[in-house]
């Protein structure tokens, strides 16, 4: 029977990364500023057994399919697929049973990188072909943390996979991230509906409260009475990545603390970005040291390809034809 383990791994500026192999999970990322003060710059549970079931993703290699698929629904080769429905009426995360509810394997460890392994079975959660996935986290001397993903089907499937970790640069959740500042190279986002689902659309940014083409702080526009702030109660949307090439990365976003200094710059190869500004943290849960998850505690930049893909064509496709490889890199890059 697999049981969990606690992994670190570090670099030489002391840099002290903690991670799980329940859903291959990043637990703490615990950087030394200037002045020797210790912070941890990602959300986390108090008790380890909060991974085993991980209601907030924290930390978490999601998929099959990060972000909804309208229904539950889609159509491969000819084939209508129905997912299970586990957010209202649609399916997120790749439903009940998703990447970050798994336990992985431990395929590689040392100083500095911790890679894991998984293989889902046909019709995991209704998703056709069998697929072994591989994602590695490494560390550099510049604080620099890589993530790449590399998956292969036995079948033609589809395919979408992300890192959820909530960050807050203040180095403590008592305080939350409105006032950090953020910077994302996106001209436009994939338009939501009511549901959080894209409409098709791809809505500019231009002069609206969606728009961080500029670094401007978080909290002075999120309650802006603006259709899709108000759907998603704050921002949780998919920023279309200027420019995005998906056999190179490309300078996403970069978000800073001006309480600590630190910075954090995005760069990935895959086409969108979500912007998630921890709207739906209700402190039901509590995380380090006791304190509660409250709404904006911890903000997430997830690379991704969009929401509900297998259901628009002209989005870049999600589908992984039989025996080609899934291969993307998000890179997390810190300085202070």
């Amino acid at each position: 029977m697999k049981h969990q383990k606690i992994l670190k791994i570090r670099n030489y500026k002391g840099s002290q990364l903690s991670f799980t192999n329940y859903g291959a999970c990043l637990k703490s990322w615990i950087i030394k500023l200037k002045n020797n003060t210790l912070i941890d710059v990602v959300l986390g549970y108090q008790n380890n057994k909060e991974y085993e079931i991980n209601p907030l993703y924290l930390g978490s290699t999601v998929g099959r399919f990060a972000n909804r698929i309208n229904k539950g629904i889609f159509n491969l080769n000819g084939q209508i697929i129905n997912l299970p429905r586990n957010d209202m009426d649609n399916h997120l995360h790749g439903g009940y049973k998703g990447f970050s509810t798994k336990i992985w394997d431990v395929i590689e460890y040392c100083s500095n990188k911790v890679v894991f392994s998984l293989q889902s079975p046909h019709l995991d959660e209704n998703y056709p072909g069998s697929l072994k996935t591989i994602v590695t986290y490494k560390i550099n001397d510049e604080d620099e943390l890589n993530i790449n993903f590399h998956a292969k089907p036995e079948e033609d499937t589809i395919l979408n996979l992300t890192h959820h970790s909530y960050f807050n640069l203040n180095g403590s959740t008592e305080s939350n991230i409105l006032d950090h500042e953020l910077k994302i190279n996106a001209d436009s986002i994939t338009e939501i509906d009511s549901g959080l689902i894209p409409t098709g659309e791809l809505l500019g940014v231009s002069d609206t409260p969606l728009d961080f083409n500029k670094s401007i702080k978080i909290g002075k526009r999120i309650n802006s009475d603006y259709n899709q702030i108000n759907y998603a109660e704050g921002y949780d949307h998919n920023y279309v990545i200027n420019n995005y090439d998906l056999k190179s990365l490309r300078k996403a976003a970069t978000l800073k603390s001006n309480n600590t200094g630190v910075e954090m710059t995005v760069k990935t190869d895959l086409p969108g970005i979500q912007f998630y500004s921890g709207n739906f943290l209700d402190g039901n849960f509590k995380g380090k040291n006791d304190i509660k998850l409250k709404k904006h505690s911890g903000l997430c930049l997830e690379p991704q390809y969009f929401p509900d893909s297998p259901n628009h064509s002209h989005f870049p496709s999600t589908v992984i034809r039989k025996g080609k490889e899934y291969n993307h890199n998000i890179k997390y890059c810190l300085s202070f």
